[in-house]
Protein backbone atom coordinates (compact mmCIF):
# COMPACT_ATOMS: atom_id res chain seq x y z
CA UNK A 1 0.00 0.00 0.00
CA UNK A 2 1.53 3.29 -1.08
CA UNK A 3 1.36 6.38 1.11
CA UNK A 4 -1.43 8.82 0.36
CA UNK A 5 -0.45 12.27 -0.86
CA UNK A 6 -0.61 15.11 1.62
CA UNK A 7 -1.92 18.48 0.58
CA UNK A 8 0.58 21.26 0.97
CA UNK A 9 -0.45 24.88 0.61
CA UNK A 10 2.10 26.90 -1.33
CA UNK A 11 1.45 30.60 -2.04
CA UNK A 12 -2.30 30.13 -2.12
CA UNK A 13 -2.09 27.08 -4.39
CA UNK A 14 -2.60 23.51 -3.33
CA UNK A 15 0.04 20.95 -4.24
CA UNK A 16 -0.32 17.22 -3.62
CA UNK A 17 3.08 15.68 -2.92
CA UNK A 18 4.31 12.44 -1.44
CA UNK A 19 7.21 13.24 0.85
CA UNK A 20 9.98 10.69 0.58
CA UNK A 21 13.54 11.04 1.81
CA UNK A 22 16.04 8.51 0.51
CA UNK A 23 18.05 7.02 3.37
CA UNK A 24 19.82 4.47 1.16
CA UNK A 25 22.95 6.53 0.39
CA UNK A 26 24.14 7.08 3.98
CA UNK A 27 23.20 3.49 4.85
CA UNK A 28 25.22 2.24 1.89
CA UNK A 29 28.15 4.41 3.00
CA UNK A 30 27.95 2.98 6.52
CA UNK A 31 27.89 -0.54 5.11
CA UNK A 32 30.92 0.22 2.93
CA UNK A 33 32.82 1.60 5.95
CA UNK A 34 31.94 -1.51 7.97
CA UNK A 35 33.17 -3.72 5.13
CA UNK A 36 36.45 -1.77 5.04
CA UNK A 37 36.97 -2.35 8.77
CA UNK A 38 36.26 -6.06 8.34
CA UNK A 39 38.65 -6.28 5.37
CA UNK A 40 41.42 -4.52 7.32
CA UNK A 41 40.85 -6.70 10.39
CA UNK A 42 41.03 -9.80 8.22
CA UNK A 43 44.27 -8.62 6.61
CA UNK A 44 45.82 -7.94 10.01
CA UNK A 45 44.65 -11.27 11.44
CA UNK A 46 46.01 -13.27 8.51
CA UNK A 47 49.38 -11.55 8.62
CA UNK A 48 49.90 -12.27 12.30
CA UNK A 49 49.11 -15.98 12.18
CA UNK A 50 49.99 -17.14 8.69
CA UNK A 51 53.51 -18.24 9.56
CA UNK A 52 54.55 -17.58 5.96
CA UNK A 53 56.50 -14.45 6.75
CA UNK A 54 54.05 -12.19 4.93
CA UNK A 55 54.34 -8.63 6.14
CA UNK A 56 51.70 -5.95 6.40
CA UNK A 57 52.36 -2.25 6.50
CA UNK A 58 50.70 -1.35 9.79
CA UNK A 59 50.59 2.36 8.97
CA UNK A 60 48.59 1.63 5.80
CA UNK A 61 46.19 -0.53 7.79
CA UNK A 62 45.82 2.15 10.46
CA UNK A 63 45.07 4.78 7.81
CA UNK A 64 42.43 2.44 6.40
CA UNK A 65 40.80 2.02 9.81
CA UNK A 66 40.82 5.77 10.50
CA UNK A 67 39.31 6.49 7.08
CA UNK A 68 36.60 3.89 7.64
CA UNK A 69 35.79 5.42 11.04
CA UNK A 70 35.53 8.91 9.53
CA UNK A 71 33.40 7.65 6.63
CA UNK A 72 31.05 5.84 9.01
CA UNK A 73 30.70 8.91 11.25
CA UNK A 74 30.03 11.22 8.29
CA UNK A 75 27.34 8.90 6.94
CA UNK A 76 25.79 8.53 10.41
CA UNK A 77 25.62 12.33 10.68
CA UNK A 78 23.99 12.51 7.25
CA UNK A 79 21.45 9.89 8.27
CA UNK A 80 20.65 11.79 11.46
CA UNK A 81 20.22 15.04 9.53
CA UNK A 82 17.91 13.34 7.01
CA UNK A 83 15.85 11.97 9.90
CA UNK A 84 15.54 15.43 11.43
CA UNK A 85 14.61 16.89 8.03
CA UNK A 86 11.94 14.23 7.54
CA UNK A 87 10.48 14.95 10.98
CA UNK A 88 10.43 18.69 10.27
CA UNK A 89 8.74 18.17 6.90
CA UNK A 90 6.12 15.86 8.36
CA UNK A 91 5.46 18.29 11.20
CA UNK A 92 5.03 21.10 8.67
CA UNK A 93 2.49 19.24 6.53
CA UNK A 94 0.93 17.20 9.25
Amino acid sequence: MSPSPRSVKTSGRRADKILVIDFSLPLAGMTQATNQVNQTASTLAKSGFSGTGDTVDLSDQMVSLIQARQDFAANADTLQTEGQLTKSLLDAVG
